[in-house]
């Protein structure tokens, strides 16, 4: 039997290798994975007086941004534009996405469209829609 003695580094090393070989190549700025199109991810919350939405939308001015309800469907549109310069020269790796995104959702009939509201903070938009009055729960008090 041949013992064999384990040298720790050596694995270092070798990852070190996969590295500098994984950033040793150029991405081109129109490979398939640099333009998968922007979706901005979205928290939906239920509370007792109302839903609330929340976008992530760094980078996207507010004034790109268009929130419609329409027949029972809010739908949030916009565009996200990233500046990389001419072709995207000197990039290695691009993860950043944009484009035109729009994503939709079909409203609960609780909710009163009339009192909608949006804000923006901080690159989230935060878009509240409350519950009718009678959609709301009522505590009953007992008597006794």
């Amino acid at each position: 039997m041949t013992l064999i003695r384990w040298n720790p580094w050596g694995d270092v090393a070798g990852l070190h290798r996969e590295f500098d070989r994984f950033f040793d190549h150029r991405v081109p700025v129109s490979a398939p994975t640099a333009r998968r199109g922007y979706a901005p991810a979205v928290d939906v919350h239920e509370g007792e007086e109302a839903y609330t939405l929340s976008f992530d939308l760094p980078g996207v001015p507010i004034a790109d941004v268009h929130i419609e309800v329409h027949q029972g469907r809010l739908t949030v549109r916009g565009e996200r534009k990233l500046d990389r310069g001419e072709k995207g020269e000197g990039y290695r790796t691009l993860e950043r996405t944009d484009g035109k995104f729009a994503r939709a959702f079909n409203l609960p009939d609780n909710i009163d469209a009339d009192g909608i509201a949006a804000r923006s903070k901080d690159g989230v938009l935060t878009i509240t829609l409350p519950k009718r009055p009678e959609a709301q729960p009522q505590r009953i008090e007992i008597e006794g």
